[in-house]
């Protein structure tokens, strides 16, 4: 992903984590582009010190942004292929923990779902308006499942889709998400695609498949 980023232009700056020790990783992602790399555990003050520093451009051993040819704004073209990536290294985690006969469901849940979770960290970007509206819903969501006596499963699975809700919007350009005024009748009909292409992005990973049903019927009216 971090390599595609670089190759299209992306007005993206990227940073890596991981729980695996391993030099070789740090070397690969930041020649891929990626602006800096952590692993687990990581001081929080220096994480936050390297997105100040990557949002100012001023990262390491490369020209600042002032130097730098101008990147693309996101469009949909380009967001639909990251996507297209995002989920074919989303299977490929998926296969992976499926192949190892000491990996769980659990286990195999949370690597997919922390992955999954970057798509929302995609999707907010692109809309400041939205910023932390995934998080927000996932917590009221999770309470009421509680609360009307939905099991730990169901309740678990109910949170997750909250997070996820919106992942779909993805595919939809950025002049149309943050556009200031009204929308057409053409943009209204992008944006009401959203739950129908998140629940798309989530029914190709079988781990998911209740909470790509859920996502699909979040904005229907009972």
């Amino acid at each position: 992903l971090v390599r595609f980023i670089t190759e299209h232009g992306l007005d993206t700056r990227a940073l890596c984590m991981t729980s695996v020790a391993s030099g070789e990783s740090g070397r690969l992602a930041r020649d891929a582009g990626a602006s800096d790399f952590f692993e687990k555990p990581f001081d929080l003050l220096l994480l936050a010190d390297a997105v100040l520093r990557a949002a100012a451009g001023g990262v390491p051993g490369r020209p600042a942004a002032r130097d730098r040819p101008p990147r693309r704004r996101h469009g949909k073209g380009p967001l639909d292929s990251l996507a297209a990536a995002a989920l074919e290294s989303l299977d490929g985690y998926r296969n992976a923990l499926l192949d190892r006969p000491a990996a769980s469901a659990d286990t195999g849940k949370k690597m997919l779902l922390e992955f999954a979770g970057a798509l929302v960290v995609a999707v907010e970007a692109k809309d400041p308006y939205t910023r932390r509206h995934s998080e927000h819903v996932a917590f009221y969501a999770e309470n009421i499942a509680r609360r009307v006596g939905l099991d730990t499963e169901q309740t678990e699975t109910v949170g997750i889709s909250g997070l996820l809700h919106d992942i779909g919007k993805i595919a939809v350009p950025d002049s149309v998400l943050t556009k200031p005024g009204p929308l057409s009748r053409k943009e209204f009909a992008l944006i009401r695609q959203h739950p129908k292409v998140g629940a798309g992005i989530l029914a190709n990973v079988s781990l998911m498949s209740p909470e790509a049903e859920l996502v699909r019927q979040h904005h229907e009216n009972w």
